[in-house]
Formats: C-alpha cells, structure tokens, sequence
C-alpha cells in the first residue's frame, strides 16, 4: 500500500518502518522526469546513507492523474478502460474530476481543485502502485510481441 507523507510524515515514516514490504511512503509531485522514482531516506549520524534504509517513491501527480482522467474516456470495450461497480456513489465520481489541467502560455501544466478530490488522489496511488508492479507490462500466457523492426526486446513482460 502507498501512503502520502504529505500530512504527519514521520508518523508515515515510522508506520512504513514496521510494516516492511507492505506500507510504501510516497511524495507527490507536480512534475518530474520520471514518473515514479524512489530515494534511500534513513542515513547515518554522519549522514551517510543506510543500506537497506526506508525508501520514499516521489511520484509524478501530473502523469497519473493524467492517466486516470484519460481512463475516463475510453471506450468500455477497449483493454484498460475504467469501469465502475454498480455501487460507486455520486461523491466518488465527482472527486474523481474535481481537478482540471490549466496550461499557462508558455505550456506549464497545473491541476487545480473544483472541491474535494480524495477519490482522485486515492486512484492515481493506484495506478502508481500498478506502475510499480509492472501492471502495465503484464502479457497474457501466449501472447506474441509484435517486434519492431532493429530493437532488441529487453524483456517480454509476465506472463499471467
């Protein structure tokens, strides 16, 4: 599970260290070069950095609430498209588009808030965690790779 740090850091931090492999400490960012990246925070009293210390993931909010929003509009048929339960409320799918992208002139993007918007932040974790897993390069078993032409295939993904 992926918990924000942006409210009561250290208690996160502290929470993650007892729960190992299981609570993963995540920062939010508007933007960065890769979409997920993770830094070593633990060091030493010389302020060296402790092997096997508490990671933090920095995630690109911009893209994975792009992701989400660009989910919304897929056709129902189409492998990857959002698809509610019959049970999701009214306050769910209106925090789910609560957040617009404004571009400035010079091309900056910047999400702002048309209210509460939980629902929205809680499934761009998602699909970060899926990200993180590798969801995204899973294959069914049997699956052919259409290879492109003068690439070499790094990996193949997994099969399921």
């Amino acid at each position: 599970m992926l918990i924000d740090t942006g409210y009561r850091a250290d208690a996160v931090y502290e929470f993650c260290r007892r729960h190992p492999g299981r609570a993963i400490p995540v920062k939010g960012h508007d933007r960065q070069e890769k979409p997920l990246k993770s830094a070593t925070i633990d060091i030493t009293v010389r302020g060296k950095t402790i092997k096997n210390g508490l990671q933090l993931w920095h995630v690109d909010t911009d893209y994975f609430k792009s992701w989400v929003h660009g989910r919304l509009n897929w056709d129902a048929t189409q492998p990857g498209a959002w698809h509610l339960p019959e049970d999701a409320t009214d306050d769910y799918c209106r925090q789910l588009v609560n957040e617009s992208v404004i571009v400035s002139p010079n091309g900056k993007r910047t999400w702002k808030e048309h209210g509460a918007n939980h629902y929205l932040d809680c499934e761009m974790l998602n699909a970060s965690a899926a990200y993180m897993l590798q969801v995204h390069r899973l294959r069914p078993k049997g699956a052919t790779d259409q290879a492109v032409t003068g690439r070499r295939v790094i990996s193949k993904g997994i099969e399921v």
